[in-house]
């Protein structure tokens, strides 16, 4: 798996993973290692007119929930050597859906549709590298990151937006290779050049930070303006990190004229979308009465549970705290919310 150590380091450095596990050909991703299916991309390929009728059926039977079904046309239509069914195999064994999840077989129908060029795959094979999932607990971990960054490679090569960023991510954290700031934001650049929301956030955090990069790079090793810039063209086309980034620069005035009001606003557009700090952030707000918030415990302990349950590290402690200052009755009101706003939106997407 990726090392905990850096991938939490990663996180705090406002630094996200490009949808490394579940690309599925065209649009943003939603969430980075998410299990949820993309069927808009899944099933666009290459295929003859001849087997197009049956590949067509097993769209239809997966977008109808109907796995099983799906399954067996598309591994029919695999053996046959088309690399977007081999792709689409090789999704269904890594996510368990018409079949029992089998990363050593994902790994292997990956690797088929990816030596013909399929970009998508290449970029899931080298997301199992990355991970290490579906190779051997002792394989060496230089090599398993290395192999990881030439399947981005071979995807960038053709102008992939995740392997590109991918490499980034790889260089940014020295993963197989000697850590590399300026190779690392080469590749966020022509990532984010293509549009990629994931990469625009990571330059922005490059910009925000100014990380050991070089003048002659960035123009400035420090650039609040250009962070600010890249956050909110991210934020504003919905990416959760970004808008709750751009929430924390309005609460601080980073950037931009302090504004309270304005850093909830982002906070919650964040929250619906599973971004678990802005939860967090949510509740520190209506903990304190900012924003035009409402002191209030209630909420505030809901908005800490949603956190905890998607993988917030401190809500815990928060939670325990403040139940010392609540009755039984609010605590019991406090998580019901919680759970029916949990039944309505998406789980942990972003920590």
């Amino acid at each position: 798996m990726l090392d905990k150590k850096k991938l939490k380091k990663a996180k705090k450095a406002g630094v996200y993973l490009a949808d490394l596990v579940w690309t599925l050909g065209t649009g943003i991703p939603v969430p980075p290692l998410s299990t949820m299916a993309r069927i808009k991309g899944l099933w666009q390929g290459f295929i003859t007119a001849l087997d197009s009728r049956k590949f067509e059926k097993a769209r239809k039977a997966y977008e109808g929930g109907h796995f099983k079904t799906s399954f067996a046309i598309v591994k029919s239509l695999a053996e046959k050597g088309y690399a977007q069914p081999q792709f689409n195999l090789a999704f269904m064994y890594h996510s368990g859906r018409g079949v029992r999840q089998n990363f050593t077989k994902a790994i292997k129908w990956y690797r088929r549709a990816a030596d013909q060029n399929h970009a998508d795959a290449q970029n899931n094979l080298g997301a199992m590298y990355h991970e290490g999932l579906g190779i051997p607990k002792n394989y060496d971990e230089d090599l398993r990151y290395q192999k990881a960054l030439y399947w981005y490679f071979r995807a960038a090569e053709q102008k992939d937006a995740r392997g590109r960023i991918n490499i980034g991510l790889i260089y940014a954290f020295g993963l197989g290779v000697p850590q590399d700031y300026i190779e690392a934001v080469r590749w966020y650049r022509l990532s984010a050049m293509q549009g990629f929301l994931p990469a625009m956030h990571n330059l922005a955090a490059v910009y925000e930070r100014g990380e050991n990069v070089p003048k002659e790079l960035l123009g400035v090793p420090h650039d609040i303006d250009a962070a600010v810039k890249l956050y909110r063209r991210a934020a504003k086309h919905g990416y959760p990190p970004s808008q709750s980034d751009l929430g924390s620069m309005y609460f601080q005035g980073l950037g931009v004229q302090q504004s309270l009001w304005k850093g909830a606003a982002w906070f919650h557009r964040a929250a619906k979308q599973g971004a678990a700090i802005a939860q967090f952030n949510l509740a520190l707000f209506y903990a304190m009465g900012l924003g035009a918030m409402k002191r209030n415990l209630v909420t505030t302990y809901m908005w800490f549970y949603i956190a905890y349950k998607n993988g917030h590290e401190d809500s815990e402690a928060e939670i325990r705290h403040l139940a010392s200052h609540l009755s039984p009755a609010d605590i019991a009101k406090a998580e019901a919310m919680a759970k029916k706003w949990l039944a309505k939106h998406p789980l942990a997407q972003f920590q």
